[in-house]
């Protein structure tokens, strides 16, 4: 394995496939991934994501079959991976992991590039992954050139999901909040959040087709300076009034996992505190 140090480059990233990943190597790769997750959530009151309790015998059980272990080490031990599999016509990418002292160092993104410059060479267009919305990951992938292709329910927790795309031959960018194109769950109403300050408001906006469109036409209706984007929801129900919570910061159960409050409800977008974008910045994109 190779040191990651300062200014890591595509050659120090390890790649092992599945069948040569030893009982030695899935136990670290184990205690890499409960130490990642662990503690990982943005947002305080969300079910314990499954990573944090990985064990050997998962981490054997999912590297079954073909694919590859992409990985990053620093003094000998394991503080980044993720792993990726064949699947139809792109790779599937899974279990992103970086131990919590090595964060924000570029890490995903040099893991990421060199499973794209992989798939390049095999003829593969397209990256693909899951992400859970209410654990504010959509938007660090979009920074990483995932689009949105889906969106659905978790089947084993009261939270949503993305399915989301880059294209390999393609140098990661940021994505512009626009869902024009994707295959989303049908909907008659866009709820979108909007931060003003401490107050957090709930605007439903009748579907349009395009949740960015929607999402600036409820900023309008608002007409409050200063607004934030705290989140898009789709919504099955009619729209309803604007509803105002003061004094909620990002806590709001009907934000925090608005499954568990409106049936049939799926939450599209949730940017971690303190990154939420200006609707300017939503016009602008």
């Amino acid at each position: 394995m190779q040191r990651c140090r300062a200014g890591a480059t595509l050659a120090d990233v390890g790649v092992l496939r599945f069948e040569d990943v030893t009982g030695e190597l899935a136990g670290q790769l184990a205690q890499l991934t409960r130490s990642a997750y662990a503690g990982s959530d943005p947002l305080p009151g969300l079910p314990e994501p499954d990573g944090q309790f990985e064990t050997t015998a998962a981490v054997l059980h999912t590297v079954a079959g073909p694919g590859w272990l992409y990985t990053l080490a620093d003094q000998g031990g394991l503080v980044a991976a993720l792993r990726a599999r064949p699947a139809d016509d792109c790779w599937r990418v899974s279990r992103i992991s970086v131990l919590p002292g090595y964060r924000n160092r570029g890490l995903v993104r040099l893991l990421l590039d060199a499973v794209a410059r992989d798939a390049r060479r095999r003829g593969i267009d397209w990256l693909e992954l899951d992400a859970v919305v209410e654990r504010c990951l959509p938007p660090v992938y979009a920074r990483l050139g995932f689009a949105v292709l889906s969106n659905w329910p978790s089947p084993d927790k009261p939270l949503s999901e993305v399915t989301m795309r880059r294209r390999a031959a393609e140098p990661a960018g940021a994505m512009p909040l626009d869902w024009q194109g994707a295959r989303l769950t049908e909907h008659a109403t866009v709820v979108s959040w909007l931060l003003s300050g401490q107050t957090l408001l709930r605007v439903p906006q009748r579907a349009s087709g395009d949740p960015r469109a929607d999402t600036l036409a409820a900023a309008a209706a608002v007409d409050r300076p200063g607004l934030l984007l705290a989140g898009v929801d789709l919504s099955p129900q009619p729209g309803g009034p604007i509803r105002v919570f003061a004094d909620a910061g990002r806590t709001q159960p009907d934000h925090l996992m608005p499954r568990t409050r409106h049936a049939g409800t799926l939450a599209l977008w949730r940017p971690r505190p303190g990154s939420e974008p200006s609707l300017d910045e939503l016009a602008g994109g």
